[in-house]
This record gives C-alpha cells, structure tokens and sequence, in this order.
C-alpha cells in the first residue's frame, strides 16, 4: 500500500503522458527503458520525490498501458479523450483538476532527466516571489520544463490553449520568469532515439 504524500506547498504537479509518440517510431517512447526503468516511470517518480502536493497523470494513447505502468505509484490518472487534437487538450485536462492549489506544475511525460530539486526551484522561487505568474525551468539562460503556472492566471491559460503547443502559445503574452536549476535534464525530450544518443553525450 502507498502511503500518500504529506506535503504542503499548495502546489498541484500533472505530468502530460497522452500523446501517441509518432516521432519516435513504432515504440512508444514512454515505455523505453533507460537503466532498467522506463521513460515514463523515471518522469513520473521525479515529479513525486519533489515537493508538489499531488501527482495527476494525463493520459491520452495507451491510457491503459500507461496506467499499469505506474499502477504502483502514488498518482491519479486523468484521461484525455481529446488527445488527437494536440497537447493543449492534455493541459487542459490538468487544468479542471486543480482544486484548492495555489500554482500547479506541468512536467512532461518523456523528459526522465528533470531532477526533483529542478522542480522545487520552481516552487521555492514563486513562493518567495510576489510578482510573476509563470515560472520556467531553464540551464544556462535556455528556457526548459517543467513549467509553474500560478492560479491568477489558469482561466487565461485555458482559453488561450490551442494545437499541439502546450503552454507554449500564450507565454509571450503572460510573461515568464526563467528559474536557472543547474540542471541540464530540463532541456531534454525523448522524441526520437537519437536524442537518448544526444543526452547521453
């Protein structure tokens, strides 16, 4: 039996694992093993060890596989059925989770290198910090993920969504504060197999 997380950042973590992986080839990248353990699992363990309150997965294709994957984890699964539409669908799903929490976080199902610490940066730094609304994972000056977003500023999120851009599109508009984490696994995405080789290098 998991024994839930007793945390109390106000922060809500929802890891985006529904797309279809088509980059990568025949395989679904999240199931990939990199040292035993796969994509997804070393994600979605990153994002539990750090200091978010709750972990929501958003599923879309393979929601099942994905599911018994991290049967034994201490998360909630939220299904896309929107999933074809692009990954704001995903965000958007994580959106109507969030509860009482005073920021949520979006990490990314195929980026298994973020370190938890990269994670509570983010959270440290909105907590301390009474201007801004949106908080990026960067190394060495170059934006990254996970990305915090405030709860100011979730509605204009939500309608500001659209195709397979994520949050992407409208954080020009909001503006971003880049959270520096020494972490070079925030810039890292599996799309392709080459990009295991690039990381490895």
């Amino acid at each position: 039996m998991t024994i839930p997380n007793q945390k109390n950042s106000g922060v809500l973590g929802v890891l985006l694992a529904g797309g279809d992986s088509s980059r990568f080839g025949a395989e679904n990248k999240l199931f990939v093993e990199i040292g035993g353990q796969s994509i997804i699992k070393m994600a979605t363990q990153n994002l539990i060890d750090s200091e978010v309150e709750s972990v929501k997965i958003v599923t879309g294709y393979q929601a099942e596989r994905v599911e018994e994957e991290l049967s034994h984890l201490d998360v909630e699964f939220l299904y896309n059925k929107d999933w074809k539409m692009g990954q704001s669908t995903s965000v958007r799903r994580g959106i109507d989770a969030v509860l009482e929490e005073n920021a949520i976080v979006f990490a990314l199902g195929d980026m298994p290198f973020v370190k938890s610490s990269s994670v509570n940066e983010l959270i440290s730094v909105q907590m301390n910090k009474k201007v801004g609304d949106v908080f990026v994972a960067g190394y060495k000056g170059r934006r990254g993920n996970p990305v915090l977003f405030r709860a100011s500023v979730i509605e204009m999120l939500k309608e500001g969504l659209r195709g397979d851009e994520g949050g992407n599109s409208i954080l020009k508009d909001l503006g971003m504060d880049l959270v520096e984490t020494g972490d070079r696994g925030v810039l890292f995405d599996i799309d392709t197999e080459e990009d295991l080789e690039d990381y490895a290098q």
